[in-house]
């Protein structure tokens, strides 16, 4: 695929002001906690950044216009297949989040079966399995 240069301008901006976010926080439903994840533009994104990334992220089918926060799965599998290939230009804690964002995706929090038990173990190997990823992410990119 051969990109315009705003296409190219709009890949340098995305990568730079994408803002990944996974965050396990406590719910009353399930095991206690729920898990947040989404993509959003960092804040001080200007409308002139949005309309560049918008240019580069509609080649590909996405956009960042019409949300706040892009959260649905499905959307955000699509954004992780495209930004797979640019994965090396993000910065070294956007890598961080960006590659928690991935596990959690491909590993999602234990569901609770209707009319079944909680399964503790599983939940706890969920839960020790999202740290030992962290864990090995930060000292990958970060040291």
């Amino acid at each position: 695929m051969r990109l315009n240069p705003t296409e190219f301008i709009g890949l340098g901006l995305a990568v730079t002001r994408l803002n990944f976010r996974v965050a396990v926080d406590k719910s009353p439903y399930g095991y206690g906690l729920s898990v947040r994840k989404y993509v959003s533009l960092k804040p001080n994104t200007t409308e002139e950044q949005k309309k560049c990334i918008e240019v580069w992220a509609n080649s590909h089918g996405l956009s960042v216009m019409e949300t706040r926060r892009i959260q649905r799965v499905e959307k955000l599998e699509k954004w992780v297949k495209v930004l797979d290939a640019f994965e090396f230009l993000l910065c070294p804690t956007d890598r961080v989040k960006y590659n928690m964002l991935k596990w959690v995706l491909d590993n999602p929090i234990p569901k609770i079966p209707r009319n079944k038990h909680r399964n503790w173990k599983k939940f706890m190997a969920w839960v020790n399995q999202h740290d030992e990823k962290y864990e090995d992410l930060k000292s990958e990119y970060l040291n």
